[in-house]
């Protein structure tokens, strides 16, 4: 039977650690963890920094990392800054970041200049939720470092900008790669993924793939045998696309299919 992390007070995360060799997490549920006050959040379940960790047969659900007004949330489940982070046959579901005017990043795991690799994993009803400010990736953010993402299943993740206007938008609604060194996805599926503001559909739904702040060369992504798919997505998802948007850099797909049940807006741009 699994151990289980529950959140005993309020505004309380449950692991945090910095520089560890070798940090190694099985067979554990972490539940409810709920991190907010003024400044940055990080990580409502996990905040590691500078560690090598592997996390095996875990589930995180409903954890949040909340941030107070004009400032940035990373993370609603798992945050990572440098060091590397591999993630295997665990789930996540109902995890989020939210903020008044705040940009969010990784509803579920959100990682920062480290390594990823994440294998086996199913991500469920994950998101990122602010009122005016950018969204990135509903289940989860990559900004630098080398990522590869294997055998996983994305469901109903979103991004949600509430307010059409200014800087606002929603980008990634199950995953965003932002500057990465290279990026490699094979054999994961999607499914009803969304990213939208206020009422209306955003273009940056699906997976998200940006090398713009990149200084020194670009990024190269590999993408092979990948499902694409929109079917059941509510009437405010309507024109919502369920796809791979690539903003600069070097695109290699092979053997995938993008499909939507109706409509023409499940594509690639």
């Amino acid at each position: 039977e699994a151990t289980i992390f529950t959140r005993s007070a309020n505004y309380v995360r449950h692991i945090q650690a910095s520089s560890v060799v070798d940090l190694f997490i099985k067979g554990i549920v972490f539940k409810n963890g709920y991190l907010t006050n003024t400044g940055a959040q990080r990580g409502g379940s996990l905040h590691l920094t500078s560690c090598n960790t592997m996390i095996q047969e875990c589930e995180f659900s409903s954890n949040h990392a909340k941030s107070k007004s004009n400032t940035t949330t990373y993370g609603g489940a798992v945050y990572v800054n440098g060091g590397s982070l591999e993630v295997v046959r665990s789930e996540f579901s109902a995890n989020k970041t939210s903020g008044s005017n705040c940009t969010e990043y990784g509803g579920a795991i959100c990682t920062s200049n480290a390594d990823l690799i994440v294998e086996d994993s199913v991500f469920t009803g994950n998101y990122c939720n602010s009122s005016q400010s950018p969204v990135f990736g509903g289940a989860i953010a990559a900004n630098e470092g080398n990522i590869i993402i294997k055998s996983c299943e994305f469901s109903k993740n979103y991004v949600y900008c509430s307010q059409n206007k200014g800087s606002s938008f929603s980008i990634g609604g199950a995953i965003s790669i932002r500057s990465a060194n290279r990026f490699d996805m094979s054999d994961c599926k999607f499914e009803d993924n969304a990213g939208y503001y206020g009422k209306y559909p955003a273009l940056k739904s699906g997976v998200y793939i940006d090398d713009t702040y990149i200084t020194d060369g670009v990024m190269t992504s590999v993408v092979e045998r990948c499902v694409f798919a929109s079917r059941s997505l509510p009437t405010t998802y309507s024109n919502s696309k369920s796809n791979i948007i690539l903003n600069g850099g070097c695109l290699f797909m092979t053997n995938c299919l993008i499909a939507c049940a109706s409509g023409t807006d499940s594509t690639m741009t």
